[in-house]
């Protein structure tokens, strides 16, 4: 121990009794929310060092922090007052000697008044670059020079909102710190946690201000018995302030109700800060709503908490994509990125791949981001405590529609669809209120969502909750609900079905705007448990089928038509079964998957024989055909087609037998059998033409075209392709188009026109990118590429660009023909040299 006087004595002596009254706490347990190291305050309280100059605000909030222990303790303390304390620091520094070990080491000039921020998070805080020049741009006094608007005051209150856990409090922390090492302060930095999801309730104004008051040096004894008049004292010390020209910094951490504190809202100069989990009231605040890191930020974050303190861990930089999985399962949320650091940094050879298989699965995922520790302000790191606090001050109705929000499928919910699913005409309102508090987000075109975490934490206890908030009644409310409006959208899409009186959609537009929006979620309900034994599990995706194909969404409709035949075979449901398997079949088919289109519609056509009409056997035998032409079986399609003609035809349904006769058309083109395909194609375009079906009379003449071509027609045949395209643009029908743009360059190109060909590839891979059919883009840029070869300047590029996207879409025999027609140009490819 160094030099030790009387007044150094008189001030280790009172720290000594206050550190027992306190139940002694732990250096490291103090340094949680002291703004010094742990080694001093063991210096501190074991009599080895006097705080210097510098350090006093510090020590004064180790002083009211022990004060706050032994009021919980309700140990017997005399309190001493805060200019008490400033005399003993000042007199037991007077007597150290220059130099000597007793003092502490002098840090950088902080504000002269009261410092009683925390520590800052040393490593929970990474991003938020904007965010954090915002707010120090407003908390500079050198920017205040801009004048408020006419019949304004200066704004003295920046609100910090957002989800529990999203890192709002280190945000003005990190801020608050800067503020204090730069002297914007010089009237002092005061926090405090108001403590609003506290069990106990919001710590109310008259508290907060007298807390205040003792911080800026009044006795506890002088300060007034009322509320009121506590906080008339605390408006009288920040004018004092004002006058002295000395601006305070208020910080306002866990406020949940705004009127609480405005009492407390200091005028100019001073200024405040609060955190809240809700979207407090305008009360001339500035505010911001902090959302979850974006995925680098995420990974930075938890790169930095794996190597704080020196650590060497460089899982994040030789693991990315572990990590960045990691970071999604965490909902990109800095609370839950702290707790799997911890995790990780306890089990160093714990690999992310590992941790994030943990967190995969859904029923778990809550559990696993827990850890037994406490952050920096004394909270648990646990991801489901945070969400309690927001959750236990919901109304009942409010937590009720939280509850069945989680219950919805899809990503998001329309307000008609979670009106729908609450069954409350007020529903917007409940939303609006779960939205100021964080706990759901609301996006363009008045859409409703959930963070992932939230959503597992209000599926919890929605389950718990199911037969108090009806929620089976609720779902199917909600099936009922995306059924109904899918009807009337699809046929507004589909006018051949039946014709929309609901009055849903006020024409075609309105309905394909809706069903582009509630894609994902149709999808979502069609394949959830709860369509089981719904309407919804079998209908829905029949339903939807006709929209599915028409935005070339492919892969959902393989997904609903298999979740439909399975579904339908459970009930016994042959008719349903085979329409599904029809849909799927046709899906299939898009996506060249031949053989398994094939044997979809071969059980469509053994349900057809056993328990069917004649029609539905030429149906499957018409898509049995089909699969057979893309599989390259081109005498079983004819065989099959033909049949299918016959009994549509049998049936009195000359549509249908026109169907079959231009699908057996395609077949005996590539049978060489030209004049019969000539003859199938232009009776069915005639068909079609009679019952004026435009989509499928201009497919009928892009196949009569192709015939044509075969045939050495060349001008017969292009004529036939414009038809086709001006057909495509009349209906907007893009792939189509693209389609016609593809067949007419090929016989533009059998015709030697390489110049047109060429114009008609290039049309034709543009639409196709557009669409999003990579394969027929590869067909269109490997055209292109022949037309190009056999002109007067060969170009490989577009060679190149086929072979990429043939090797994209897993047709490697077309690959090889593209990189083969590629070197007989004679031109290296990019990358290589030539021999």
């Amino acid at each position: 121990m160094g030099v030790a006087g009387p007044q150094s004595n008189e001030l280790w002596y009172a720290l000594q009794a206050l550190h027992e009254a306190a139940g002694k706490p732990s250096p490291l347990a103090l340094a949680r929310h002291v703004p010094v190291s742990k080694t001093t305050l063991y210096d501190w309280l074991g009599r080895k060092a006097i705080p210097d100059e510098a350090s006093e605000p510090a020590a004064l909030r180790l002083v009211r922090l022990l004060e706050e222990k032994a009021a919980d303790r309700g140990a017997s303390y005399s309190a001493l007052s805060r200019g008490e304390w400033h005399r003993l620091l000042s007199e037991a520094r007077a007597e150290q000697p220059r130099g000597g070990r007793n003092r502490t080491r002098p840090g950088p000039r902080r504000a002269d008044g009261p410092v009683t921020l925390p520590a800052p998070a040393p490593a929970g805080f990474g991003g938020r670059d904007e965010e954090v020049r915002d707010l120090m741009d407003w908390l500079n006094p050198a920017k205040d020079s801009s004048p408020p608007g006419p019949g304004q005051a200066a704004a003295t209150a920046y609100t910090v909102a957002g989800m529990g856990g999203v890192g709002k409090t280190a945000l003005v922390l990190r801020a608050a710190h800067t503020a204090q090492e730069r002297g914007w302060f010089t009237g002092g930095i005061l926090f405090a946690d108001v403590r609003g999801y506290s069990p106990d309730g919001e710590t109310d104004a008259g508290a907060l201000a007298g807390r205040f008051l003792t911080d800026l040096g009044l006795r506890p004894q002088d300060v007034p018995a009322t509320a009121e008049e506590r906080c008339d004292a605390w408006r009288e010390a920040l004018h004092d302030l004002a006058r002295q020209k000395r601006p305070l910094l208020v910080v306002l951490d866990n406020v949940r109700t705004g009127g609480l504190v405005a009492p407390l809202l200091p005028p100019a100069p001073h200024k405040v800060v609060i955190t809240s989990r809700r979207t407090l009231s305008d009360r001339g605040a500035r505010t911001i709503r902090l959302a979850p890191l974006d995925t680098s930020e995420a990974m930075a974050l938890l790169h930095r908490a794996l190597t704080a303190g020196g650590t060497r861990d460089e899982r994040v930089t030789t693991q990315p994509d572990d990590a960045r999985r990691l970071a999604e399962l965490c909902g990109h949320l800095p609370l839950a990125l702290m707790i799997t650091a911890h995790v990780l940094r306890d089990e160093s050879g714990r690999t992310l791949a590992d941790q994030a298989d943990e967190l995969a699965d859904t029923r778990t995922r809550l559990d696993a981001l827990e850890y037994e520790d406490v952050d920096e302000q004394g909270r648990p790191l646990e991801v489901r405590a945070a969400f309690e606090l927001s959750y236990r001050h919901l109304r009942a109705e409010q937590a009720r529609a939280f509850r069945l929000l989680a219950a919805a499928p899809g990503p998001d919910l329309h307000t008609a669809a979670a009106t729908a699913l609450v069954g409350r005409a007020h529903t917007r309102r409940l939303l609006a209120r779960l939205h100021s508090a964080h706990l759901v987000q609301l996006s363009a075109g008045d859409r409703w969502s959930m963070h992932d975490l939230v959503r597992l934490f209000a599926d919890e206890h929605g389950r718990g909750c199911a037969e108090e908030d009806a929620r089976d009644a609720a779902v199917t409310r909600l099936l009922d609900h995306y059924l109904t409006s899918a009807r009337a959208a699809v046929t507004q899409v589909a006018p051949r079905t039946v014709v929309d009186r609901s009055g849903l959609f006020r024409d075609r537009g309105a309905a394909l705007d809706w069903l582009d929006a509630e894609h994902p979620n149709l999808v979502a309900a069609a394949l959830s448990p709860a369509a089981g034994p719904h309407p919804a599990g079998a209908v829905l995706p029949l339903v939807l089928a006709p929209y599915l194909n028409h935005r070339r969404h492919f892969d959902d409709a393989v997904a609903v038509a298999r979740s439909a035949a399975e579904t339908c075979r459970g009930r016994g449901d042959v008719r349903g079964e085979s329409s599904a398997l029809n849909n799927l079949g046709l899906a299939l088919w898009e996506t060249r998957r031949f053989q398994e289109a094939i044997t979809a519609h071969r059980r469509q056509r053994d349900l057809a024989e056993k328990t069917g009409t004649a029609h539905d056997r030429a149906t499957a035998l018409n898509n049995l055909g089909l699969a057979f032409t893309g599989a390259q079986r081109y005498q079983a399609a004819a065989n099959v087609l033909y049949e299918a003609h016959a009994l549509f035809t049998a049936t009195g349904d000359d549509h249908a037998a026109a169907r079959a006769r231009n699908n057996r058309g395609t077949a005996l083109q590539q049978l060489g059998r030209i004049a019969e395909a000539v003859t199938a194609h232009t009776e069915a375009a005639r068909t079609f033409a009679v019952h004026d079906d435009r989509q499928l009379m201009g497919s009928a003449l892009a196949n009569l075209a192709a015939a044509l071509r075969s045939a050495g027609r060349h001008e017969d045949a292009v004529a036939l392709h414009r038809q086709d395209l001006a057909i495509c643009r009349e209906l907007g029908n893009r792939h189509g188009e693209g389609q016609g743009q593809l067949g007419l360059g090929l016989t533009l190109l059998s015709a030697g026109a390489l110049t047109g060909a060429g114009k008609a590839f290039a049309a034709a891979a543009a639409i196709f990118r557009e669409t999003g059919d990579r394969r027929r883009e590869a067909e269109a840029w490997g055209n292109l590429g022949l037309a190009r070869s056999a002109g007067p300047e060969p170009d490989g590029q577009a060679l190149e660009t086929a072979a990429a996207l043939f090797r994209e879409t897993g047709d490697l025999d077309d690959e090889r023909r593209a990189l083969l027609h590629r070197a007989r140009l004679g031109q290296p490819a990019d990358g290589q040299k030539q021999d």
